[in-house]
């Protein structure tokens, strides 16, 4: 929920009763980035996430994938060093073990003990592979989804949006003024002038 800076009087309505109790009931996750950072409603106190700014919410709601690819690799290597810490620790207890047993030839408990390490080493390395795989197919699809609403993507279909003078984007002809505006396609941004609004 979103609005660029304004006045005091044109961010009141985000104070409203009504609009602060359907955010907080509201089930889908919402982002409050109303006005400027300075700028403070009581949505804010209610929403999951509070952003500075509507082009910083909208990084927040958009996570980079980067970000998730770096996190998921260092998921991966704290899970790889925890395996490897286990099937360490396993080694020293059967070492110990056959340690202590060499002088007494317990064939019968070393050979069990050997079956006990090598099926639980082909667990740990098929749950590793779960895991890993489980995270991998995850951060795919989550690509996937974030390209399929990529402004940038619809907008490379032929969409523009048209900002007046002073930056506000214009929504509809009525809110056209005459004079000058920006228009910003998916490569860049033109220059153009509102001559006659009919």
């Amino acid at each position: 929920m979103g609005r660029g800076g304004g006045s005091a009087e044109d961010l009141f309505c985000f104070n409203s009763e009504k609009i602060a109790r359907a955010v907080y009931e509201c089930e889908t996750p919402v982002i409050s980035a109303v006005g400027h950072e300075t700028d403070t409603t009581i949505i804010d106190f209610v929403s999951d996430l509070r952003a500075p700014t509507p082009s910083a919410a909208a990084e927040l709601a958009v996570p980079d994938i980067s970000v998730m690819r770096a996190a998921l690799e260092g998921y991966k290597r704290k899970l790889y060093e925890a395996f490897s810490g286990y099937i360490d620790r396993l080694y020293n207890e059967t070492d110990k073990r056959l340690r202590s047993l060499s002088a007494h030839s317990p064939y019968a408990v070393l050979e069990k003990n050997e079956k006990i390490l090598s099926l639980t080493e082909k667990r740990l390395e098929a749950a590793s592979k779960r895991c890993f795989g489980g995270y991998e197919n995850r951060l795919a699809r989550a690509a996937e989804r974030l390209e399929l609403v990529s402004p940038l993507k619809i907008m490379s279909k032929g969409y523009a949006l048209v900002y007046s003078e002073n930056g506000k984007m214009i929504k509809s002809s009525a809110d056209a003024e005459c004079g000058r505006i920006k228009i910003r396609f998916s490569d860049g941004f033109v220059s153009a002038e509102i001559i006659e609004n009919n």
